[in-house]
C-alpha cells in the first residue's frame, strides 16, 4: 500500500508530469496491421482446378491450378488465379483477373483460363488466355462472351465453349477451336449455353449444357469433324459435366432424369450404341466429374445420396456401384480434377471433407483428404488477452497457422501453440486469480458430455464442476477470484442456476434469481459489480432489456436497457479503467434514444457514441466484439463500414468525443477484438485479410511507440531476501503503470523512486544504514512511501493522455527500509531500477 508522503510529493508529481508533457514531441507514431495467417485453400468459392507441370518431365513439380472469385490463396493475395506447389506446400499468384476464370486446361505444356474477363495478368484478353510460365497472352482476338468449358484435342488444340456467339472475330455459335494460330468455328455450333466440353478417344468432340437450338441436338451432342449430331436420344435436362474414358466410353452428369429414354438420374454413361444410368445415380445435381487412372469416376455436386450410400456431395462410381469417399463435404462440389501421380482435387464452396477442415479445395491422395498449405482452417470466434499478456483464441478450428489445434490456441506473442486435448470448441474464456486459463467449450475428452467449463493447468484441461446442459458463451473473474459463467444453461451438475453461475473454488452456485434468458456477454466494473448483456428480458420481477449488473447481493436493471425484439440482443459488453460501460450488439434503441447497435451507460441512461456506426451497403449493422485500451478508447469490430461517418471497415476507435479508423481495417466482419498487456490490439472474424494484407481469420495491430519496461542495475539483499522490482502492466499513456516489488523487509517502509534520468549513487553516500553494494539507480524526482505487506510492494504511476510522451524514457527503484522495534532505520537496500519507455497506441 502507497502512502502520499506530504503535499511536497503532490506537488513533484505535477510538476514531473509537466516536464514530461513539455518534452521534445517525437515523430509521429504510427499503427500497423499484421497478418500472416494462412488459409487452408482460398477465400471464396472455386470453379476450376487443374494439374499443371511447365517443364513436363523437368525438375519442377506438377502445380495445382485452381480458380474462382477469390482474392487470397494460402497466404498470397491472388486475385481470382493462383498455383499451389504441394512440394514446398507454397501458393503463387498468376496475376490478377478482372472478372471470373470458369474453366482451366492444359496445351502443349501453357496454362490456359477462360472465363468472364477483358484482362488477365496486366493483359488485354477477351474472355481467354494463355500463360506460358512468365507471362499472360490473348488467344486471338478471343471471344464476344463468357467461356463456360474448355477440352484439348490430341494436336493440342483447344475448344472452347460457353455463351458466346464470335470466336476471334468470326461467328461460333457456343463452342469453338484454337489451333495456336486462329479461331474457327465448328459447323454452325450449338447453340449458347455449353457447360462441358470432352475430346473422345476417337478424336471426337462432345459438348453438353443447356443448348436447345433448332436443326441441332439439344443439351449432348458430337462433333464428328464435319456436322454435330446427337448421341442417341440425348438427355431430358441440363448437363454440367463430361468425362470421356479411354475406351471410348463418355460419362455425362446435370440435372437431368433421364438418358436415352431410360431412367438416369443425374449421370449416365454412353458407350457408344446406347445410354445407361450409373446405379441409382444421385439425389441432387452433380456438377463436376473426374476419370481416375484406376477407371473410377469420381462425381461431385449437391446430392446428399449416390445409389444407396451417404455421400454428401462426393461419391465414386466403381462401374458397379456407388460408394463415399471418407464421409462427406458440404455444402458444394463444384470442380474435380485426377492427379497423374494419384488421388485427385476437389475445388467448389466447402469448409470440409470427412474430419478435415479445409478452405474451398482439397486433395484426396487415395487414404485420405489433405489440405493445400498449412493454415488457419476455420474463423476465430473468440479472442480473450491473459494477465501474462498472451492472447487466447478459440472457435471450431483445427489448425492454426499451420499448428494442429482442437478449437484453442494461444499467442505466446511470437507464435501460436495448442493445448492437446483442446475442447473441440471454444466458446469463452477467463483467468484465476493466479492467472491460469479457464474456458468453456464442447467435447473435452475428460467429460462425456457436450458442454464443460474446464481450466488450463499446463498439461490438460481439469473440468470445473459439472456439466452444463446448454451452452456457456461467457466466463468472468470477479475481485474475490470466484469464477462466473454464462450462457444458456438452466443446470450445472446439479445446481439448477438460471443462465448465469458462480464458482467459488468447489461449487456452482446461483447468482440471485439469475437473468432469465440467454447471456452472451460478461464484463466486471473496477468497483467489482458485474455487467451482463445478452437476450433475456428479465428476472425476478425485474425488467432488463438485454443488459443487468449485479452488485454482489442483487439484480439492478440498467436504465431502460434496449428495446426488445426478435433480433435484439447484447452481443459485446466492455468496460474501461475509469468504469464506463459500453454494449454493443443488434438492437436500435434505449428507451426513446436511438442507440444503434452500440451505445453508452452514463450512470443513469443509454446513449449513443457519436453519430455511430453504419453498412452502406448493406444497412445492416451489428457490433460482436468490444475491447478497451489503455488509455480507455474503445474499439468495435463487427458488421458496419463507417464509423461517425468515416471509411472504416469492420473496426473502429472511439476516443470519448470522436471516431476514427483503424487503418484500412478488416477486409470482412470482425467477431472478437482483444487489447493484450504486450501493446498489441488482436482481432478476428471472417476475413481474409486486414490492413490490406492476407491475414486468414486474425490479425493484429501493432504501434511504431510500443510501451517498454527493462531492468536495469542490480538490486541487493535485505532481511526478506532479494530485492526484486518487476513491471506488472506496461506504461501506455493515458494508462497507469505498475509494478511489484519484491523481497521487501517484514518490517519497514519501502520508498519508490521515479526520476527522468538513471543515477549509480551509493545508498550508504546517502543514509548511513545503506548496506554495502546497495545503489539509488533513479534520480529522485518523485518520492511515495508505502508499507510491504508479505515481503511486496505494488506501486503506480499515471501517466497522462498526452502522445507526445511517446518515447519519453522514466527510471524506476523502490528502495527498503528496515525498521528494528524502535522504528529505527537499522539497513536501507534497493532493488534493480526499470527503465520505462512510454508507449502510445
Amino acid at each position: 500500500m502507497l502512502l502520499p508522503f506530504s503535499a511536497v510529493e503532490s506537488l513533484v508529481l505535477i510538476a514531473l508530469a509537466t516536464t514530461l508533457a513539455a518534452a521534445p514531441a517525437n515523430a509521429q507514431c504510427t499503427t500497423t496491421w499484421t497478418g500472416g495467417h494462412q488459409l487452408t485453400g482460398v477465400n471464396n468459392s472455386v470453379f476450376a482446378t487443374i494439374e499443371w507441370d511447365a517443364d513436363g518431365p523437368g525438375p519442377a513439380p506438377a502445380l495445382i491450378v485452381v480458380a474462382g472469385p477469390f482474392t487470397v490463396a494460402g497466404s498470397v493475395l491472388a486475385s481470382g488465379l493462383a498455383a499451389f506447389d504441394p512440394v514446398t506446400g507454397a501458393w503463387q499468384s498468376l496475376g490478377t483477373v478482372d472478372g471470373v476464370v470458369r474453366a482451366l486446361a492444359v496445351s502443349n505444356g501453357q496454362l490456359v483460363a477462360a472465363g468472364s474477363f477483358t484482362a488477365i495478368g496486366g493483359t488485354q484478353a477477351a474472355n481467354i488466355a494463355r500463360w506460358n510460365g512468365l507471362a499472360w497472352s490473348p488467344l486471338g482476338g478471343g471471344t464476344d462472351n463468357g467461356v463456360a468449358a474448355m477440352a484439348v484435342g490430341s494436336n493440342g488444340d483447344v475448344f472452347a465453349g460457353g455463351w458466346f456467339t464470335v470466336a476471334g472475330g468470326g461467328q461460333a455459335n457456343g463452342v469453338a477451336r484454337w489451333n495456336g494460330a486462329a479461331w474457327t468455328a465448328l459447323g454452325s455450333g450449338v447453340g449458347v449455353g455449353v457447360n462441358a466440353l470432352a475430346v473422345m478417344a476417337n478424336g471426337d468432340v462432345v459438348a453438353g449444357g443447356s443448348f436447345q437450338t433448332a436443326g441441332a441436338p439439344a443439351r449432348l451432342a458430337r462433333w464428328d469433324g464435319g456436322q454435330w449430331q446427337p448421341l442417341g436420344l440425348g438427355v431430358d435436362a441440363t448437363v454440367y459435366a463430361l468425362a470421356a474414358a479411354a475406351n471410348g466410353d463418355l460419362f455425362a452428369a446435370g440435372d437431368f432424369t433421364t438418358a436415352g429414354g431410360a431412367p438416369a438420374l443425374r449421370a449416365a454413361k454412353w458407350n457408344g450404341i446406347t445410354w445407361s444410368g450409373l446405379g441409382t445415380g444421385t439425389n441432387g445435381t452433380v456438377e463436376a466429374l473426374a476419370l481416375l487412372s484406376n477407371g473410377d469416376l469420381i462425381a461431385g455436386g449437391l446430392f446428399l445420396f449416390a445409389g444407396n450410400a451417404y455421400a454428401p456431395c462426393i461419391a465414386r462410381w466403381d462401374g458397379v456401384a456407388w460408394s463415399e469417399i471418407d464421409s462427406p463435404m458440404d455444402p458444394f462440389v463444384r470442380t474435380l480434377a485426377p492427379l497423374t501421380g494419384g488421388g485427385f482435387v476437389a475445388g467448389g464452396d466447402f469448409t470440409y471433407a470427412g474430419d478435415t477442415f479445409c478452405s474451398r479445395i482439397v486433395r484426396w491422395d487415395g487414404t485420405g483428404w489433405r489440405t493445400l498449405g498449412p493454415g488457419t482452417d476455420r474463423p476465430i470466434m473468440r479472442l480473450h488477452a491473459m494477465p501474462d499478456g498472451d492472447v487466447w483464441a478459440g472457435g471450431e478450428f483445427r489448425q492454426i497457422d499451420g499448428v494442429a489445434a482442437d478449437g484453442v490456441a494461444r499467442w505466446n506473442g511470437a507464435s501460436w501453440t495448442a493445448t492437446a486435448p483442446g475442447l473441440g470448441r471454444a466458446t469463452a474464456f477467463t483467468s484465476t486469480a493466479s492467472g491460469d486459463p479457464v474456458a468453456a467449450g464442447f467435447n473435452v475428452p475428460t467429460s462425456p458430455a457436450t458442454a464443460v467449463i474446464a481450466r488450463w493447468t499446463g498439461t490438460a484441461w481439469q473440468q470445473l464442476g459439472g456439466t452444463p446442459n446448454s451452452h456457456v458463451a461467457a466466463l468472468a473473474r470477479l475481485p474475490n477470484g470466484d469464477l462466473v459463467a454464462a450462457g444458456m444453461f438452466t443446470m450445472i451438475g446439479t445446481s439448477p442456476v438460471q443462465y448465469i453461475a458462480r464458482w467459488n473454488g468447489t461449487a456452482w452456485l446461483p447468482i440471485g434469481a439469475g437473468t432469465g434468458g440467454y447471456v452472451t456477454s460478461l464484463a466486471v466494473h473496477p468497483d467489482g459489480d458485474l455487467v451482463a448483456g445478452g437476450t433475456f428480458a428479465g428476472a425476478g420481477g425485474l425488467t432488463f432489456n438485454g443488459v443487468a449488473r449485479w452488485d454482489g447481493v442483487a439484480w439492478h436493471a440498467m436504465g431502460s436497457g434496449f428495446v426488445p425484439g426478435t433480433s435484439s440482443n447484447v452481443l459485446a459488453v466492455a468496460i474501461n479503467a475509469s468504469g464506463t460501460v459500453f454494449a454493443g450488439g443488434v438492437f436500435s434503441q434505449s428507451g426513446p434514444t436511438p442507440v444503434r447497435c452500440l451505445a453508452r451507460w452514463d450512470g443513469a441512461a443509454w446513449q449513443p457514441l457519436g453519430a455511430g456506426l453504419d453498412h452502406v451497403a448493406s444497412g445492416y449493422v451489428q457490433v460482436d466484439g468490444l475491447t478497451t485500451l489503455p488509455n480507455g478508447d474503445l474499439v468495435a469490430t463487427g458488421h458496419f463500414n463507417r464509423a461517425g461517418g468515416l471509411v472504416a471497415e469492420y473496426i473502429a476507435r472511439w476516443n470519448g468525443a470522436a471516431w476514427a479508423p483503424i487503418g484500412a481495417g478488416l477486409g470482412g466482419q470482425g467477431y472478437a477484438v482483444a487489447w493484450s498487456a504486450r501493446g498489441e490490439l488482436h482481432a478476428s472474424g471472417l476475413f481474409t485479410t486486414a490492413g490490406g494484407a492476407d491475414a486468414a481469420y486474425a490479425a493484429r495491430v501493432t504501434t511504431s511507440c510500443p510501451a517498454a519496461a527493462s531492468p536495469a542495475g542490480s538490486g541487493c539483499a535485505g532481511s526478506g531476501g532479494a530485492n526484486v522490482l518487476t513491471a506488472t502492466v506496461l506504461p501506455w499513456t493515458g494508462a497507469t503503470f505498475r509494478s511489484l516489488a519484491t523481497g521487501m523487509p517484514a518490517n519497514g517502509i519501502a520508498v519508490v523512486v521515479t526520476g527522468l534520468a538513471s543515477a549509480s549513487v551509493p545508498l550508504a553516500a546517502i543514509l548511513p544504514q545503506g548496506q554495502p553494494g546497495c545503489s539509488l539507480l533513479a534520480t529522485p524526482d518523485l518520492l511515495e512511501a508505502g508499507v510491504p505487506s508479505a515481503g511486496s510492494l505494488a506501486a503506480t504511476l499515471a501517466i497522462p493522455y498526452l502522445p507526445a510522451l511517446a518515447g519519453i524514457v522514466v527510471h524506476q527503484q523502490v528502495a527498503a527500509l528496515e525498521l528494528d522495534p524502535t522504528s529505527t532505520i537499522t539497513a536501507v537496500t534497493g532493488t534493480n531500477a526499470l527503465q520505462l519507455t512510454i508507449g502510445t497506441f
